[in-house]
Protein backbone atom coordinates (compact mmCIF):
# COMPACT_ATOMS: atom_id res chain seq x y z
CA UNK A 1 0.00 0.00 0.00
CA UNK A 2 1.55 3.67 -0.95
CA UNK A 3 1.54 5.88 1.35
CA UNK A 4 -0.53 9.23 0.13
CA UNK A 5 1.09 12.23 0.61
CA UNK A 6 -1.21 14.56 2.92
CA UNK A 7 -1.17 18.32 2.80
CA UNK A 8 0.91 19.38 6.31
CA UNK A 9 -1.24 20.99 9.41
CA UNK A 10 -0.62 24.25 10.52
CA UNK A 11 1.08 22.43 13.63
CA UNK A 12 3.51 21.24 11.35
CA UNK A 13 4.25 24.15 9.07
CA UNK A 14 4.61 26.36 12.86
CA UNK A 15 7.02 23.94 13.73
CA UNK A 16 8.96 23.68 10.69
CA UNK A 17 9.12 27.21 10.48
CA UNK A 18 10.04 27.81 14.60
CA UNK A 19 12.98 24.81 13.66
CA UNK A 20 14.57 27.40 11.59
CA UNK A 21 14.01 30.22 13.31
CA UNK A 22 15.44 28.38 15.81
CA UNK A 23 18.62 27.26 13.75
CA UNK A 24 18.86 30.95 12.38
CA UNK A 25 19.30 32.48 15.63
CA UNK A 26 21.50 29.57 16.93
CA UNK A 27 23.70 30.49 14.42
CA UNK A 28 24.25 34.30 14.78
CA UNK A 29 24.36 33.65 18.55
CA UNK A 30 27.52 30.96 17.91
CA UNK A 31 28.98 34.19 15.68
CA UNK A 32 28.48 36.98 18.33
CA UNK A 33 28.45 35.44 21.25
CA UNK A 34 28.29 38.41 23.33
CA UNK A 35 24.65 39.37 22.34
CA UNK A 36 22.30 39.42 25.00
CA UNK A 37 19.38 39.93 22.26
CA UNK A 38 20.55 36.71 20.26
CA UNK A 39 20.93 34.98 23.50
CA UNK A 40 17.00 35.49 23.96
CA UNK A 41 16.12 35.32 20.36
CA UNK A 42 17.45 31.68 20.81
CA UNK A 43 15.99 30.80 24.07
CA UNK A 44 12.33 31.84 22.73
CA UNK A 45 12.93 30.16 19.25
CA UNK A 46 13.63 26.69 21.01
CA UNK A 47 10.72 27.58 23.46
CA UNK A 48 8.27 28.20 20.61
CA UNK A 49 9.96 25.02 18.44
CA UNK A 50 9.17 23.22 21.57
CA UNK A 51 5.63 24.42 21.49
CA UNK A 52 5.38 23.36 18.03
CA UNK A 53 6.68 19.89 18.17
CA UNK A 54 3.91 19.45 20.91
CA UNK A 55 1.28 20.64 18.77
CA UNK A 56 2.59 18.55 15.29
CA UNK A 57 2.50 15.05 17.75
CA UNK A 58 -0.93 16.00 18.82
CA UNK A 59 -1.57 16.35 14.89
CA UNK A 60 -0.55 12.87 14.49
CA UNK A 61 -1.45 11.12 17.62
CA UNK A 62 -5.21 12.01 16.22
CA UNK A 63 -4.75 11.05 12.56
CA UNK A 64 -3.17 7.99 13.65
CA UNK A 65 -5.52 6.84 16.46
CA UNK A 66 -7.98 7.60 14.44
CA UNK A 67 -6.91 5.03 11.82
CA UNK A 68 -5.63 2.31 14.23
CA UNK A 69 -8.61 2.70 15.94
CA UNK A 70 -11.23 2.50 13.15
CA UNK A 71 -8.52 -0.66 11.77
CA UNK A 72 -9.66 -2.54 15.49
CA UNK A 73 -13.27 -1.93 15.12
CA UNK A 74 -13.33 -2.94 10.77
CA UNK A 75 -11.20 -6.17 12.71
CA UNK A 76 -13.71 -6.93 15.37
CA UNK A 77 -16.47 -6.74 12.50
CA UNK A 78 -14.69 -9.13 10.30
CA UNK A 79 -14.62 -11.33 13.73
CA UNK A 80 -17.90 -11.18 14.35
CA UNK A 81 -19.06 -12.64 11.00
CA UNK A 82 -17.15 -16.02 11.95
CA UNK A 83 -20.38 -15.78 14.55
CA UNK A 84 -22.66 -17.52 11.57
CA UNK A 85 -23.05 -20.88 12.96
CA UNK A 86 -24.28 -21.94 9.58
CA UNK A 87 -20.77 -21.23 7.45
CA UNK A 88 -18.64 -22.44 10.89
CA UNK A 89 -18.21 -24.83 13.80
CA UNK A 90 -17.39 -23.36 17.11
CA UNK A 91 -17.69 -24.22 20.68
CA UNK A 92 -18.12 -22.80 24.01
CA UNK A 93 -14.30 -23.39 24.31
CA UNK A 94 -13.32 -21.57 21.83
CA UNK A 95 -15.14 -17.93 22.53
CA UNK A 96 -13.63 -18.49 25.84
CA UNK A 97 -10.14 -19.06 24.26
CA UNK A 98 -11.15 -15.56 21.98
CA UNK A 99 -12.58 -13.60 25.01
CA UNK A 100 -9.13 -15.10 27.09
CA UNK A 101 -7.59 -13.65 24.07
CA UNK A 102 -9.08 -10.28 23.69
CA UNK A 103 -10.02 -9.04 26.84
CA UNK A 104 -6.37 -8.81 28.43
CA UNK A 105 -4.94 -7.14 24.73
CA UNK A 106 -7.85 -4.62 25.23
CA UNK A 107 -7.08 -3.88 28.83
CA UNK A 108 -3.55 -3.18 28.34
CA UNK A 109 -4.20 -1.12 25.64
CA UNK A 110 -6.10 1.06 28.04
CA UNK A 111 -3.25 0.61 30.56
CA UNK A 112 -0.51 1.39 28.06
CA UNK A 113 -2.17 4.85 27.29
CA UNK A 114 -2.82 5.80 31.32
CA UNK A 115 0.99 4.35 32.05
CA UNK A 116 2.15 6.53 29.02
CA UNK A 117 0.57 9.74 30.78
CA UNK A 118 2.31 9.08 34.23
CA UNK A 119 5.52 7.92 32.38
CA UNK A 120 6.21 9.02 28.82
CA UNK A 121 9.17 6.73 28.41
CA UNK A 122 7.79 3.41 29.52
CA UNK A 123 8.41 0.39 26.70
CA UNK A 124 5.48 -0.76 24.94
CA UNK A 125 4.70 -4.64 25.08
CA UNK A 126 5.46 -7.31 22.60
CA UNK A 127 3.06 -8.44 19.92
CA UNK A 128 1.89 -12.05 21.01
CA UNK A 129 0.80 -14.59 18.31
CA UNK A 130 -3.12 -16.34 19.16
CA UNK A 131 -3.63 -19.72 18.61
CA UNK A 132 -7.02 -21.91 18.81
CA UNK A 133 -4.48 -24.98 19.89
Amino acid sequence: MARQKTEKSKAQTAFENARKAYADAKAKLEKSPANETLKKAAAHAHGVLAEAAKEAARDRFLRIGALRVEKAVTALAALRKVANPRSYRFTDKDIERMTAELAPAFESTVQAFQSALKNPHAKTEEKRKFSFE
